[in-house]
């Protein structure tokens, strides 16, 4: 899960609280926390020490048994009738669960990549108070989700900024609306996207996810080259959040941009492009996967997405693949029975010879289909 922040989460956060011009509040101020905008002001500008912290520090025992954790070598947690009872309340303050979120944020990526749900108990929540009836919950939830650079809902952080900078209290709430805005910027984010992706091949800090995320979700238009670039990102974060933005932009250089995304190979960004040109520009799809040369172990995908194209040049694809697939190897033999044409008829009479056993019956029901059909002139 994208959990790390680094130096350029806190950069992209530096610009946001500059941005308006104001002055940076002080958590510490006289009566800043009677201020429910000043207090969001603060958290913005300063995270987790922005809240004063409402419960003690841990203190020393009297003696060290050779058994005992020294207090050092132990994280603090939270006495345990104040977890449950912040656990069971909805979000609504900047209270001590919060400081403690924000100490080390814990965030899902931007895109799911596995079948298994990632989750987050602290973030979503937060994240429900995007949807509170209060609109000071929803500015604080805001702020919160932003400082934390939680790339999982900007597309809702987003629809939210802008409902409470237009709404009934846009001006009490500007002091922060702006702030936050600014981290949407253009130049914002071409700063953060300008960078080598950081992070490792299946670990990318969240503060770069948000920034791929928020490029796409604020349609911005000058980042749509760097964005296909990152979609064929080695690191698995990077290709799917920036293949998940290029889908927020429509128009012919959008749909080029999948196609780039598509031509880079990388799983499975590469796939859900593929995905989205088939409903987009299914034409653009068939000449991108005409030109493409996939690796050896995506090679069957150009067979799948001929297969959904209804293109039998699909079909010696699958002949050759089918038998190494474990899974989706049903739809293959049902597209192969289909689409099969007399140009296929070497490659499709040679799998019961050349499939697993298990596959071995289904196989010989799709020569005996395609003899058939072909022997009808259908």
């Amino acid at each position: 899960m994208g959990i790390g922040r680094g130096t350029l989460g806190l950069a992209l956060l530096a610009v946001a609280g500059c941005g308006s011009g104001a002055p940076a509040a002080d958590p510490s101020a006289a009566g800043l926390h009677d201020d429910p905008v000043l207090r969001a002001v603060a958290v913005w500008e300063h995270g987790a020490e922005g809240i004063p912290p409402t419960l003690p520090p841990p203190s020393p025992p009297e003696a060290e048994p050779a058994d005992l954790v020294r207090p050092e070598e132990a994280a603090f947690e939270a006495p345990a009738s104040v977890v449950a009872a912040d656990a069971e309340a909805p979000f609504r303050d900047f209270d001590e669960r919060v400081r403690r979120f924000l100490v080390s944020p814990c965030v899902v990526d931007a895109v799911q990549f596995s079948c298994v749900p990632q989750g987050s108990a602290d973030e979503f929540w937060v994240q429900a108070g995007l949807d509170d009836p209060d609109p000071e919950v929803r500015l604080r939830a805001l702020v919160v989700l932003g400082r934390a650079c939680a790339p999982r809902t900007v597309d809702k952080q987003w629809a939210v900024l802008d409902e409470l900078r237009t709404g009934p209290r846009a001006i009490e709430f500007a002091q922060v609306t702006t702030r936050v805005e600014s981290a949407f910027a253009p130049a914002a984010l071409d700063r953060t996207l300008a960078e080598p992706p950081p992070g490792t091949e299946y670990s990318t800090p969240a503060a770069y996810q948000w920034a791929l995320r928020a490029a796409g979700v604020t349609r911005h238009r000058g980042a749509l080259a760097r964005l296909a670039e990152l979609s064929r990102a080695e690191q698995l974060d990077v290709s799917l959040a920036a293949e998940r933005s290029l889908e927020d932009f429509t128009g012919p250089d959008a749909d080029a941009a999948l196609a780039r995304c598509l031509d880079g190979w990388q799983y499975n960004a590469a796939m859900k492009a593929a995905d989205a040109l088939l409903k987009r520009d299914p034409e653009r799809l068939r000449a991108t996967l005409l030109a493409s040369d996939p690796p050896k172990g995506l090679l069957y995908w150009k067979g799948i997405f001929f297969a959904h194209l209804e293109d039998r040049r699909g079909v010696p694809i699958l002949c050759e693949e089918v038998p190494g697939l474990h899974r989706s190897d049903a739809s293959i033999f049902d597209a192969i029975e289909r689409l099969a044409g007399p140009e296929d008829v070497e490659s499709v009479e040679a799998l019961p010879g050349r499939v697993r056993e298990d596959q071995r019956t289904r196989a010989e029901e799709v020569v005996a289909a395609v003899r058939s059909r072909l022997a009808g002139g259908r």
